[in-house]
């Protein structure tokens, strides 16, 4: 089965444990100081990249021809819950037994099979499904820039979007960049939005690699 899948991340975790390395020119404390205070949090957010230092906040999905669905964490939710909604919604709450699934994405097994991995591991759950984090392009995994722009290549799922003549949305000023901003906001449903849309480019783009 098909599953196409995007998560949308933000950082974790105390931002004053953030180590910030001082360019090897800076020998004052004072300089030195004052430099980490100034890039302690653009440091911070970097950590969203990462499974140690980040975290789950949005994830959307597509099982086959099924309708998109999303779930987003509002400051209720764990990312535990999470995890666990996302695993028995797309296997019908334990229905379809020792699923196998084709996941698709976009910079798929360069983030988020990876970062989808990490964060069950920390946070203990257990996935019901093979996540297939170190699979070759096109076996049990297809990512969209791997295809179109080749290993070690790199191209913008919107851009990929645009050129493939995908229709364009009207723009809500909204990009991967200010996830972290809008879920501290608490805007958990333009989060949501984005990060359905992003499925709906991703199909677009995946339907004309493949056709």
């Amino acid at each position: 089965m098909d599953l196409k899948i995007d998560l949308e991340t933000a950082p974790y975790g105390n931002i004053e444990d953030v180590e910030v390395k001082v360019p090897g020119n800076y020998s004052k404390p004072e300089t030195i100081a004052k430099y980490i205070e100034e890039n302690r949090e653009s440091e911070y957010r970097k950590g969203a990249l990462h499974g140690i230092s980040g975290q789950i906040v949005s994830i959307a999905w597509q099982r086959q021809a099924k309708p998109i669905r999303a779930i987003t964490r509002d400051h209720s939710l764990s990312e535990t819950e999470l995890l666990e909604q996302f695993f028995a919604e797309i296997t019908d709450y334990g229905k379809i037994q020792y699923p196998r699934f084709k996941w698709i994405g976009h910079n798929l097994l360069n983030f988020d099979l990876r970062f989808l991995k990490q964060r069950c591991w920390i946070t203990g759950v257990r996935p019901p499904v093979h996540i297939p984090a170190d699979a070759r392009h096109g076996e049990w995994a297809f990512d969209t820039m791997l295809e179109w722009a080749g290993f070690r290549g790199y191209v913008s799922q919107d851009a990929l979007y645009r050129a493939l003549g995908g229709q364009p949305y009207e723009d809500d000023g909204m990009d991967s960049s200010m996830v972290y901003d809008a879920w501290l906001a608490g805007e958990y449903d333009k989060i949501k939005a984005y990060n359905i849309r992003d499925i709906e480019k991703l199909a677009h783009n995946y339907a004309r690699l493949t056709q």
